[in-house]
């Protein structure tokens, strides 16, 4: 084509990078795309009077409400140039510019201010630039994004989306790290054993080695394939790339993270835990002994071990083998592939998986081996089928351990992955040391009571640190480091002391975890009182004897699931068990503690014989006494503080009760001519004395149902419905008297929560 006009240029230069008319049209803008407006000379003329041009008419347009691209540029006979939006309405501001110009009658001196101005002008060679308008085009933005250690599984969720759905699972990552790990051309060849490949201008996923599953594996969207990557500058900078290969653990999806174990431990308790090993077992630990790390990932909690030839490495996922191969994480240390939970427990020279040297020390020496691990913490049950709203998971159900656990009759406890790798441990590593990253059920759940009864070892001591700081986990409970020798067989002891770390790996101070039997938990005790034949006054709501069960705790109007009838017989101690279970907030630290029944009376605190304390309403008398033989009174501590019961009972009104009691009689809440069930009232409120921290709580609690019958008809509502009704319809003074409310419950609750540990509901 003879080009005589800047029409003919520009349609050559746009048919010669290979645009379709469809991709963009001609006008005021001499060449507009979707994402880039572009000015377009066919002489040699001057890059920055061409985007001074581009950039006043993007005034205009703007002035116009015309929404502007994300990117401008120009180009002449010889080259291209681009700019970003930000630097054009940066531009836009400078009121020091004559806008009063045409665009196509551009002073120097604008054009020298402009070129001034503008920090970032990124130069192309004609057939660089044609390329580059496509990829701006493709990936919606000027620039490549750059991938980095914090985004590179955001970006891992959008290539599954677009690229990676029709893999298999255990390739994605893989197949991933392939196409991130590249240069354009190629997968960086040294790191990965995946790699991609073109072929006939058709990518291509490949295993570097023969492979049982996989051969060549063709990208099904080439053109989405290309958009996407687009977008992103690869490979990362250098600066990330050993991190992502070492994070492969996160490339996985939840279930087979949590079922195989690939859990990554942050480096501060990788290195704490060995510290903790070397307060156990002495200073030359890492030379006394060996180490087998049985579902060490990608073997970040092995860093910093000095010893290697002594230490064995073994997962289930042959990926984590080959990136600990290709980044050389440990050397010198023994890799192999066992599936610790289903595999044979047998050495290679019996045609098993584990290395003939190990079996060796498993079989002569175990009492020299340290089984040290972070190991998964999938639980069979989750919070919504505890809640009857869900199902339960299944990943622990089908491993080989769980069926050998049910034998053994520890059915519970085979719901935790944790604890059949404890039971693996325990029955074929008899007289091993284990240092293991855990949950706390073992020590203090009231499910694991059996366990405790089966595991006779030694405590060496540990640590405990908030979950959520492992970065696989988001619950706030804690993690703890656990060390035990089992070549010592010792009962399992009645309290356990941890250290608690705080963020920064500091002691803060010493935790006891308390080991309760089942018939000395609050549930039981509480269940024992409960009358069936009597009428219903409400129900209560508990499942569970710990902080993590706190939410189910709640008094109901109608039956709901896992719950005890509350009758008169009962009542009072309804009410103190709502008090106990919910005036301590849970925390991630005391979120596995267990409550405890509480504390009997001793006859000793009261050497006279007698005593006039009022007793759940009665006169207490001497017959209490009469059997001098015994060390117990017949009643339990709490019942002989009538200010603490006060305290309860008021609490308790007052805290997630979803009933419709009336707790005030009409002459104290200004009604006259209403008739309602006082009952409640009789039983729990008349004559009886009161705190002035329950007093308090209770007059403010007047105030605001004369506030809502003031306004409201429905003289039988429940507080929970005087509370809401108010809140939603904005009463006047109701705010101020919430206030007022919640800072003097504040004082009640800071009056009971000392009395709770006194009476023996909770131990410290």
């Amino acid at each position: 084509m003879q080009i005589t006009s800047e029409e003919d240029f520009k349609a050559q230069k746009l048919q010669e990078g290979g645009f379709k008319k469809s991709q963009y049209k001609l006008g005021k803008v001499d060449i507009k795309f979707e994402s880039v407006w572009i000015e377009a000379k066919k002489d040699d003329q001057d890059i920055y009077a061409m985007l001074a041009q581009i950039i006043f008419t993007a005034r205009l347009q703007k002035l116009k409400s015309v929404d502007l691209p994300i990117a401008f540029g120009c180009f002449n006979k010889n080259k291209g140039a681009l700019i970003d939006n930000y630097q054009v309405q940066e531009i836009f501001t400078h009121t020091d510019i004559n806008w009063l110009q045409t665009p196509s009658n551009i002073d120097k001196k604008t054009v020298e201010r402009i070129k001034f101005l503008l920090k970032e002008v990124q130069e192309y060679s004609l057939d660089e630039f044609g390329k580059e308008i496509k990829e701006i085009e493709a990936r919606g933005s000027l620039t490549k994004k750059q991938i980095t250690k914090n985004n590179f599984i955001n970006v891992y969720k959008q290539w599954l989306l677009q690229i990676g759905n029709f893999l298999e699972d255990q390739i994605r990552p893989d197949c991933y790290l392939a196409d991130l790990m590249t240069d354009g051309n190629k997968t960086i060849a040294d790191k990965l054993e995946v790699v991609l490949d073109i072929k006939n201008e058709k990518w291509y996923y490949e295993y570097k080695a023969k492979h049982d599953l996989f051969g060549k594996i063709e990208i099904k969207d080439q053109k989405k394939y290309a958009n996407f990557w687009a977008k992103y500058e690869r490979p990362p900078a250098e600066e990330y790339q050993e991190y992502i290969l070492n994070r492969r653990d996160l490339l996985q999806p939840n279930n087979a993270r949590e079922t195989k174990g690939a859990f990554f431990t942050p480096p501060i308790w990788a290195d704490k835990s060995k510290e903790y090993l070397e307060k156990a077992f002495g200073k030359n630990w890492q030379d006394d002994y060996y180490i087998w790390d049985c579902a060490c990932g990608t073997g970040n909690l092995e860093l910093g071990l000095v010893n290697q030839t002594q230490v064995f490495m073994s997962t289930l996922d042959d990926g984590d083998l080959r990136i600990m191969e290709k980044l050389k994480t440990m050397p010198n240390a023994t890799h192999f592939p066992f599936d610790f939970l289903n595999d044979d427990f047998k050495p290679k020279a019996e045609g098993g998986k584990i290395p003939n040297k190990l079996w060796q020390i498993i079989t002569n020496s175990p009492q020299k081996l340290i089984i040290y691990i972070n190991p998964p913490y999938l639980e069979v049950t989750n919070a919504k089928e505890s809640a009857g709203t869900g199902t339960a998971r299944t990943g622990a159900t089908t491993t080989e351990l769980k069926v050998q656990m049910i034998k053994a009759n520890l059915g519970k406890e085979s719901n935790e992955l944790f604890m059949q790798f404890y039971f693996r441990i325990y029955t074929q590593i008899e007289h091993c040391k284990i240092g293991s990253f855990s949950k706390l059920k073992n020590c203090g759940s009231p499910n694991f009571e059996n366990f405790r009864a089966f595991f006779k070892a030694k405590f060496c001591g540990g640590f405990v640190c908030r979950a959520n700081t492992f970065d696989n986990v988001t619950g706030k409970f804690p993690i703890s480091f656990q060390i035990w020798d089992c070549e010592v067989k010792e009962d399992f002891k009645n309290e356990l002391t941890f250290d608690v770390l705080n963020d920064n790996g500091e002691i803060e101070y010493k935790k006891n975890i308390f080991v309760p039997q089942g018939s000395h938990l609050i549930n039981a005790w509480f269940k024992s009182n409960n009358k069936n034949v009597e009428k219903a006054l409400c129900y209560i709501q508990k499942k569970g004897s710990d902080f993590q069960n706190q939410k189910f705790v709640a008094l109901y109007q109608t039956e709901p699931n896992h719950s005890n009838k509350i009758t008169k017989s009962n009542l009072i101690d309804a009410m103190v068990y709502v008090a106990v279970r919910l005036c301590i907030p849970a925390t991630w630290l005391n979120d596995r503690d267990q409550f405890t029944k509480p504390s009997q009376a001793k006859k000793s605190a009261y050497p006279n014989g007698h005593f006039t304390e009022v007793i759940t309403g009665q006169m207490a008398s001497n017959s209490l006494f009469d059997n001098t033989d015994d060390e117990y009174l017949d009643l339990y501590q709490y019942q002989l503080d009538q200010n603490f019961i006060g305290n309860a009972i008021t609490f308790a009104l007052f805290e997630k009760n979803f009933t419709s009691w009336q707790i005030f009689p009409n002459s104290e809440v200004e009604l006259t001519g209403v008739e309602r069930d006082m009952q409640i009232y009789d039983l729990l409120l008349k004559n009886r004395v009161f705190s002035i921290e329950a007093n308090a709580v209770l007059n403010i609690a007047k105030q605001i149902y004369i506030l809502y019958y003031q306004h409201f008809n429905n003289y039988n509502a429940g507080w929970n419905d005087v509370y809401k009704v108010l809140k939603k319809d904005k009463i006047s003074k109701f705010d101020e008297l919430w206030q007022e409310f919640k800072s003097a419950k504040q004082n009640l609750v800071e009056a009971l929560q000392p009395l709770i540990y006194k009476y023996g509901f909770l131990k410290e």
